[in-house]
């Protein structure tokens, strides 16, 4: 994972990500309590990607976005649902 933009947001979560070979990335949105609000899958290319993942149904508060590779990496970001 390269980065998470905006971490203060109220609709879209852009994730920019390089990855060493085209594979499917599973992400899923946790609130504070841990309970899980979503989870999507998406494929990405080799290189550097970008994916945008809509919380605009979330609520408001702290959410975690995990993100996890085919390979095994795996990256939580805290966010700040307006």
């Amino acid at each position: 994972i390269i980065a998470v933009k905006p971490t203060m947001v109220s609709s879209n979560v852009r994730v920019e990500l390089y990855a060493a070979t085209g594979q499917q990335i599973t992400y899923s949105i946790a609130d504070a309590a841990g309970r899980i609000l979503m989870t999507n899958k998406q494929a990405v290319q080799q290189g550097m990607s970008q994916v945008s993942v809509d919380v605009s149904r979330m609520p408001a508060g702290i959410l975690y976005l995990q993100i996890q590779t085919q390979d095994g990496q795996r990256t939580v970001q805290k966010l700040m649902k307006q």
